[in-house]
């Protein structure tokens, strides 16, 4: 009965998803055929990024990678949502070859995609029971189930999952307000670096809460996680003042 009342949260971040994204989706390029196209190549691309981020985020050697990529048992497990915007973006990509449509205005009108299914993705994720933090004294504290040891559960920790599910829905409130009020039409890149910026500083953030639950510090006091999102958030925010700066209407 839990499971099912956690499913139903996608009903109305769907509903409010559309509310958002509809007036401005409905003045550009028409995105229907777009999006099935989008939603046919873009699943399988995403999980086997998501599936090679995995591998190259903890170090696993090259030569165990045939036994996950070659086998179906391989591709039960091993995913690390930080490979989601790059196949979310190549994607986009294909999609504006195949239909002939400039890649720019398709990364800029689907890139915020990324969020929503980061939303979903994490709900999913709190409910599986992985990807939780680190041990909490905090009242929201949760304890989720460990699969082997002598231990049944973790200690209070926290659900890193919904922190981040919040952060994308509230990414994907404010974002559509900025770019109302800036006049940013797609097309111009600045909101793809604008995700890009945005979905990289968000999970370098919330691997501080994680380490020491699911996450382990690699260099620097960072987890590996977080010095290849510290690298794109600064790559992408100075990308996107370059690009705002060059708008008419900034």
């Amino acid at each position: 009965m839990q499971t099912f009342w956690l499913y139903m949260l996608y009903i109305p971040i769907g509903l409010v998803l559309i509310r958002l994204w509809r007036l401005w989706y409905s003045k550009h390029l028409s995105w229907k055929p777009v999006l099935s196209f989008v939603i046919l190549v873009g699943t399988p691309l995403v999980m086997f990024s998501c599936h090679l981020a995995y591998f190259l985020t903890k170090g696993v050697p090259p030569a165990v990678w045939q036994g996950f990529f070659l086998t179906l048992d391989g591709w039960k497990t091993g995913y690390a949502s930080l490979g989601l915007p790059f196949g979310a973006v190549l994607t986009v990509y294909l999609a504006s070859v195949v239909h002939r449509l400039p890649p720019l205005e398709l990364l800029d009108l689907y890139s915020p995609g990324a969020f929503a299914t980061s939303i979903i993705w994490r709900i999913d994720c709190f409910i599986d029971g992985c990807c939780y933090g680190a041990p909490t004294s905090l009242p929201w504290g949760v304890r989720f189930m460990l699969i082997e040891g002598p231990v049944i559960t973790t200690p209070p920790s926290h659900p890193v999952q919904l922190y981040e599910a919040a952060l994308s829905f509230a990414v994907l409130i404010a974002l559509p307000l900025f770019i109302y009020r800036k006049g940013i039409n797609p097309g111009t890149g600045i909101v793809v670096a604008m995700c890009m910026f945005l979905y990289a500083t968000e999970r370098f953030i919330l691997e501080f809460f994680r380490i020491g639950g699911t996450t382990r510090i690699a260099i620097l006091g960072m987890s590996s996680t977080q010095l290849v999102t510290l690298t794109v958030s600064i790559i992408t925010a100075v990308l996107t003042v370059f690009l705002i700066k060059r708008h008419p209407n900034s």
